[in-house]
């Protein structure tokens, strides 16, 4: 019970040490907010205290006065020590510049000096100064690539010099944060800097310590009283750059006694100066940079230029102040102590504002320029990493070196070393025996030939030298130092390699590829081979040749000129002309010589381009001279070849004269070169000789055949140029016809014709057959048309169906070969020339159609020895004459269904059965159960009327025979088979030569039981020989079908079936 009463005590203790602390701490807050709001309303009570004491009192005009005359005596101050106020006299030559002027020594801080602060770029010793083999123009990307921090292509640092002006704003000055005034503007990044040495912290701290100097508040005691004091050593001065104005502000802590208590008010006290400080600098920055960064930058006339000179130049007077040791008042050269004569060609670049006067003159900005080298831009010409300069031995060498002052002095300009203060002769057996450029050199030390220097180039310009014509013995690899030296002395300089060598030989040659003509004549309508494969490179250069510059020059000026290359064509050294770019790889080719346009060749699409002539041709020919230079190339683009000239004569055309091939567009075989063959239009006569000709026939066909021979046969070419006209005249024996009687009349169907087709030239070109077409068609074989009695077709005609180039005649036709002229051009079916039957003598073939008829056989006529005198076709026949025979049983045989007997008729052997009636006799038959007939032996098969019916199947019927149930037709032209089996049906089998369907039948005619021995093939649709072209006709013989096959209706092999 004890226990836990004395748990309940501690419990509640615990709660009242809390609560306590609780409350305290709320006690502790509220005073503390009473006492902010006290020494707030304090603070406010003292500010206006102080605010009316110093208005009252004066002290504001004092303090402003004060601060007025510290900041204008810095601003002046500044402006005239180029942006600084802390120069010491330890070491003046490093850190500024004195300037005396008026006995009045003034130290400008320098703005630009040597560039020590990126050696990985920028050198600053010969001959390598300011950038190691490279050229101005390329001084910029070099910064780019080799830079990093401390080579930054900025502002403040460039190749020759960094720009050591101070910046002007301090990164975390009043500038970049907003101002009481409210009128400032954050700095450019450029004019910044994070550290405390810059022009606007130096301006804060130098005023500061001024105006401890100049403000004493103890004159203000009496006046004050002991309320309000101030410390004089504890001002605190702020700088803001407005647009066109300084703004100083001092702040004072000032300790006004209110209540009883003492209260720290700050009271700033600001004053504007109309410096145009930022606008100043903002200029300055710009000119010197690009004054350390370009060589070649004339600080004095090139500022004007700049952008912020046009915004801020209006009341600006810029001058440039160079003086000189010696020199009278009121500017001398500064007494430096290290005896550094080059710093007496430092100077002064000076900006005065003469809108803004401070100290009763105008506000000036001025600044220290060091004395630096002279630069001798790199001299190279080439590409070769070596050489700077390479040229061949009979060339002049001009070498045009250029250099450039930073301060914008004078340069002098000499050389040294090889062709001036030494000589030297190559030794080609050296190089012969393995030597290269430059061990084969013999140096002559001794002698000072000076041809630089006395080069009239050098005495007029003082810069530029030449050495003219350079001998065979200058061959070689030689040093020649250019030297350049500003006022000062200073130099800069550059040793420049020159190879001198052996120039290329230039071989001009051409050729037209007509062998019978010589190379020298061209023509502006035929290809020509420019051909330099015999020139030979330079020895020295040891590089193949690889340009090719071509000239083409007449009286009447410039043909052509083109550089061929092997970066431009195929084959640089050998180029057939005409030629023109490829779109598809923009290499250059020889033009083709024949142009499709829309299936069809125009005779003008030949391209004719080349050797364009300005004026008329001569007849006899022009004079055309063609120039060669031949070079290695890149990178020796100047190592040309001197020229080498061919002669030729330009020509309307070229006069080739090739029996052996047809001209243009006639020769099929190569369409493509058919051009470059027979040029039957150009003359080849003293008086024409290359010249084109007019309606001078120049292509010529001769053929043969029957009118019909020769439709649709033009002959326009390959690929076809239609002639302007077509003249067709048509002669028979002398006499002139129409052309519609020529292929309408009967007489003239089956006679040879001579047809004479001539094309003339057009006298547009002379490689060129295109002219108009005449074409003469005369009889030269009146073949027969005679037709006796009844005859309706002729036995005579032209030896070939088709046209034919040799000459045809009249021939007969027979009836085992030709049939008749009809029929072998097809338009009839029979083979007769008189198809009516009629009865004739088998004997002899004899078959007259105007005769009467006469003979036991049945025949038409056939055509023999041009005449329609052979029976063929024949069958002995009652109707003619002929006897038959019958003949007892058992040959006889009995035709139940018309109760006769078939015998055979014997008259001449016809070899066909005829119906007969048979005698009654013929049938006796005694066993009609066993069917055996005593008289008539009873068949299984037999041959009937006239072997046209196979009767089968016999039948004893009563007593008169054997009757043969089955009658099947036997079919003539066929194998079919009558036998013990009864009919068979066999092959088609018709006379060899035969045309049936579409198929031609020819061979040995015989049958093997149903099996036709014989050959046949399709006969409208079988190619002579595989990848041949034929025309004309096919004819189908005993032998196989025959065809012409042909080109030009040249007859130059027959095929026939196997």
């Amino acid at each position: 019970m004890g226990k836990k009463r004395w748990h309940s005590l501690k419990a509640q203790a615990t709660l009242f040490f809390i609560l306590g602390i609780v409350l305290l701490a709320v006690f502790s807050f509220a005073l503390y907010a009473k006492s902010l709001i006290v020494t707030e309303e304090m603070r406010r009570e003292a500010a206006a205290i102080l605010t009316d004491a110093v208005q009252t009192n004066s002290i504001n005009y004092y303090v402003g006065g004060c601060l007025e005359q510290v900041t204008d005596d810095a601003l002046y101050q500044l402006g005239r020590q180029g942006g600084r106020l802390d120069f010491t006299n330890d070491q003046p030559w490093k850190d500024y510049y004195v300037l005396r002027e008026g006995g009045n020594d003034t130290n400008i801080s320098y703005a630009i000096k040597p560039n020590t602060r990126c050696d990985r770029v920028v050198s600053l010793e010969p001959p390598y100064y300011p950038v190691h083999d490279t050229a101005i123009s390329d001084y910029t990307q070099q910064f780019k690539t080799l830079g990093d921090e401390q080579c930054k292509y900025v502002k403040d640092a460039g190749f020759v010099g960094m720009n050591t002006l101070l910046r002007l704003c301090y990164q975390y000055g009043e500038n970049n944060r907003t101002s009481s005034a409210g009128q400032t503007f954050a700095c450019d990044p450029l004019y910044t800097i994070r550290t405390e040495n810059n022009m606007q912290s130096r301006l804060q701290d130098h005023i500061s310590a001024q105006m401890q100097e100049c403000v004493d508040f103890s004159v203000f005691t009496d006046i004050l009283g002991h309320n309000i004091t101030v410390s004089d050593d504890e001002v605190d001065t702020t700088i803001i750059y407005a647009k066109d104005a300084v703004i100083a502000v001092a702040t004072y802590p000032f300790t006004v006694k209110v209540r009883g208590r003492r209260v720290k008010v700050e009271k700033d006290f600001t004053y504007t100066s109309p410096v145009k400080l930022h606008d100043l600098y903002a200029f300055l920055i710009d000119v010197l940079s690009q004054e350390s960064q370009r060589p070649d930058y004339n600080l004095e006339r090139a500022y004007k230029a700049t952008a912020t000179w046009a915004l801020y130049h209006d009341d600006w007077n810029v001058t440039f102040l160079h003086p000189l040791c010696g020199a009278s008042e009121p500017m001398t050269c500064p007494d430096n102590p290290d005896d550094d004569d080059y710093a007496s060609y430092d100077y002064v670049m000076r900006v005065e504002d003469m809108d803004v006067r401070i100290n009763n003159e105008s506000y000036i900005f001025q600044v220290a320029i060091d004395n630096r080298r002279p630069v001798l831009d790199y001299y190279h010409t080439g590409k070769d990493y070596y050489y700077d300069l390479m040229t061949t031995y009979n060339q002049t060498v001009i070498l045009s070196p250029q250099g450039y002052d930073p301060d914008d002095t004078s340069i002098s300009y000499w050389y040294e070393g090889w062709k001036e203060t030494e000589d030297a002769t190559f030794d080609f057996s050296c190089f012969d025996d393995g030597g290269d450029a430059e061990s084969c050199v013999e140096r002559e030390m001794d002698v000072h030939p000076q041809n630089w220097s006395n080069s009239s180039l050098y005495k007029s310009t003082g810069r530029e030298a030449q050495l003219a014509n350079l001998a065979r013995d200058d061959t070689g690899g030689h040093n020649v130092t250019v030297y350049i030296s500003d006022e000062s002395g200073l130099l800069d300089w550059q040793v420049i390699n020159i190879l001198i060598f052996d120039l290329p030989v230039a071989m001009a040659n051409g050729t037209n590829n007509i062998p019978d003509i010589d190379d020298r004549h061209a023509s502006v309508e035929d290809p020509y081979v420019l051909d330099a494969t015999a020139s030979i490179t330079s020895k020295i250069l040891d590089q193949p040749l690889s340009w090719y510059d071509w000239g083409a020059t007449a009286d009447s000026g410039e043909l052509f000129h083109v550089t061929f290359t092997s970066d431009n064509t195929e084959n640089p050294a050998s180029v057939m002309i005409p030629y023109e770019v490829d779109e598809d790889d923009g290499l250059w080719r020889p033009v083709t010589f024949y142009n499709y346009t829309d299936g069809e060749v125009q005779p003008n699409d030949i391209t004719r381009r080349h050797f364009t002539i300005n004026s008329p041709l001569n007849l006899g020919g022009t004079d055309v001279t063609l120039t060669l230079h031949v070079s290695p190339g890149s990178p020796h683009e100047t190592t040309w070849s001197e020229p080498s000239f061919l002669k030729v004569t330009m020509h309307q055309c070229l006069p080739v004269r090739d029996t052996g091939h047809k001209p243009y567009p006639y020769f099929t075989e190569n369409a493509q070169r058919s051009y470059a063959f027979d040029h039957p239009c150009c003359g080849n006569e003293t008086e024409d000789w290359g010249t084109i000709l007019t309606d001078n026939p120049c292509y010529t066909i001769i053929e043969y055949g029957r009118p019909a021979a020769f439709t649709d046969q033009d002959w326009f070419g390959t690929p076809p140029i239609t002639p302007p006209n077509i003249d067709k005249t048509y002669f028979v024996d002398g006499n002139y016809i129409t052309e519609y009687e020529f292929n309408n009349s009967f007489d003239l169907q089956n006679d040879v014709f001579k047809r004479t087709y001539t094309r003339y030239c057009d006298g547009n070109r002379g490689n060129t057959c295109t002219g108009r077409v005449e074409e003469v068609y005369e009889r030269v074989a009146d073949c027969s048309d005679e037709l006796q009695g009844k005859q309706q077709y002729r036995c005579e005609g032209p030896s070939s169906l088709v046209f034919s180039e040799t000459p045809l005649s009249c021939i007969d036709y027979d009836y085992d070969v030709r049939c008749s002229f009809e029929y072998s051009l097809g338009d009839i079916q029979t083979k007769t020339c008189d198809p009516t039957w009629r009865c004739a003598t088998l004997l002899t073939n004899t078959y007259d159609p105007a005769a009467a008829d006469d003979g036991d056989h049945l025949c038409q006529g056939g055509c023999m020895n041009g005449d329609c005198t052979y029976a063929v076709n024949c069958a002995c026949s009652t109707d003619c004459g002929a006897e038959c025979v019958p003949q007892t049983p058992p040959e006889a045989i009995y035709d139940d269904s018309e109760d006769r007997c078939l015998t055979r008729c014997n008259a001449f052997d016809c070899g066909y059965q005829l119906r007969q009636v048979c005698p009654d006799f013929c049938i006796l038959s005694s066993s009609k159960a066993s069917g055996s007939h005593p008289y008539a032996n009873c068949d299984t098969y037999t041959l009937g009327d006239a072997r046209r019916y196979c009767h089968s199947s016999p039948t004893c019927t009563s007593d008169k025979g054997c009757r043969l149930q089955e009658v099947d037709e036997m079919r003539y032209n066929h194998c079919d088979v009558c036998d013990e089996n009864g009919y068979t049906p066999g092959d088609y089998c018709p006379a060899p030569g035969t045309v049936q369907d579409g198929t031609c039948y020819f061979g040995d005619r015989a049958c093997t039981g149903s099996s036709c021995n014989l050959v046949y093939e399709p006969f409208l649709s079988r190619d002579c020989t595989a990848g041949e072209m034929f025309e004309g006709r096919l004819t189908c013989t005993a032998e196989g079908v025959q065809c012409c096959v042909h080109n030009n209706h040249i007859c130059f092999a027959t095929y026939s079936t196997p």
